[in-house]
């Protein structure tokens, strides 16, 4: 155990740091994700949740997107958006302002 602490110590501390930050899709590029989980147990019904995201690559500096998630009878919600890089795209850290519409709704209330 005290090996397996040192050894993850060690790889911490040596690892070089990693920039994140917002990137955009390549132009005519396209990432898609699904997703689902049931959830429950004996006593209820089971509840089920299911994720689409997406992103599309219009222009060489603007990335469409789309997000969905729907938990069934408690909350969803659906969102559009746009990003676009602010600055130099070049540099480690990268920066984006994204600009979204959507809808949320919590049981049966859509706002």
């Amino acid at each position: 155990m005290r090996f397996a602490i040192a050894a993850l110590l060690a790889c911490a501390i040596s690892a070089p740091p990693v920039f994140a930050g917002a990137w955009l899709r390549e132009q005519k590029s396209v990432f898609l994700s699904f997703g689902g989980t049931i959830r429950g147990n004996k006593e209820t019904l089971p509840e089920q949740e299911t994720k689409i995201y997406a992103e599309y690559g219009l222009l060489p500096r603007m990335t469409l997107g789309f997000d969905f998630n729907d938990v069934r009878t408690k909350s969803a919600h659906v969102l559009l958006f746009a990003r676009l890089p602010i600055g130099p795209s070049d540099r480690p850290a990268r920066y984006a302002f994204e600009l979204g519409v959507g809808k949320h709704r919590y049981q049966e209330e859509w706002a």
